[in-house]
């Protein structure tokens, strides 16, 4: 399935999501902060001040977890099936342009997701009829898009009750959102869009393996939050990331952020990747919060 994805990555993008490409490359390093955990409780902005004893409380099975010498494979459980896909994806030629539309067709949920991106607000309001149209209005990044989407959103689908099923629609809706941007701003650094796509998706299983591990141990913040424990949970978050997706062995770039984000990066890291993700992860909270 989608054979020709790494040649994308070599491709110049035809079209850009216009919000996206609108932003100067300093936009969102201006936005100021906000609160990802509070918007995806739908809850109050955090409150200034300490740690309570009951937030110090509910970091410790966190910092537990952290200090094991492997995660439970299971805080992300779909993502043993779809590291593999991903890694054949990366490494598949490029067939013509009629094969692609036949490896397209082949999956009705890729296909759903084109047709739907190609009709959406952010590429205009002309009619689309076909696939092949479909292709050509939302160029390279766009498809990339809807095919890293297709694969993806099944690990941030809910499979039981808890933290989790409340977070899991919303935090699909920041991911979504926070890939397009960071794969925006990572371009006009210099750096891969591809990179920054992925590195936007998947970012926030960060937060969806923190949410499992609250709900094996029947911890659950009370809202308000203080702004000590946003911070300390925002930390974690990209720990829990980095050490689970170190291994994964995407692309060299995105290895290097999760081995930053771990807490142990090498000499390699490329910054630039790092802080375009800060910075679109900063500007998706904020737009998403002010709704």
């Amino acid at each position: 399935m989608f054979g020709w994805w790494s040649s994308l990555r070599q491709t110049p993008a035809k079209g850009a999501v216009p919000p996206v490409a609108a932003l100067p490359p300093a936009c969102a390093a201006a936005v100021p902060e906000a609160s990802a955990l509070a918007w995806l409780l739908d809850g109050p902005a955090p409150q200034p001040g300490p740690l309570t004893a009951e937030e110090r409380a509910l970091l410790q099975p966190l910092d537990d977890q952290l200090k094991a010498a492997r995660l439970p494979p299971d805080l992300l459980p779909r993502a043993p099936a779809v590291i593999p896909q991903l890694l054949g994806l990366l490494r598949q030629a490029q067939p013509a342009r009629a094969a692609m539309v036949q490896q397209v067709l082949k999956d009705m949920l890729l296909t759903a997701e084109v047709l739907r991106l190609a009709r959406s607000p952010f590429y205009g309001t002309q009619p689309v009829d076909t696939l092949e149209s479909a292709l050509d209005r939302i160029g390279t990044a766009g498809l990339q898009s809807a095919m890293a989407r297709v694969l993806l959103k099944p690990v941030f689908q809910a499979q039981a009750g808890g933290l989790v099923a409340v977070v899991a629609p919303r935090l699909w809706q920041h991911a979504e959102y926070k890939s397009m941007l960071c794969a925006e701003l990572v371009a006009q650094r210099g750096g891969d869009r591809f990179d920054g796509l992925l590195a936007g998706l998947l970012h926030d299983t960060g937060w969806l393996a923190l949410m499992r591990v609250m709900d094996r141990t029947q911890t659950r913040p009370t809202l308000p939050i203080s702004l000590a424990l946003d911070a300390a949970l925002d930390r974690r978050k990209d720990r829990l990331f980095g050490r689970l997706t170190a291994d994964w062995d995407l692309t060299p770039a995105l290895t290097s952020l999760s081995r930053q984000l771990r807490g142990n990066a090498g000499p390699s890291g490329d910054a630039r990747l790092v802080t375009a993700l800060r910075d679109a992860d900063r500007h998706c909270t904020a737009e998403l919060r002010a709704g």
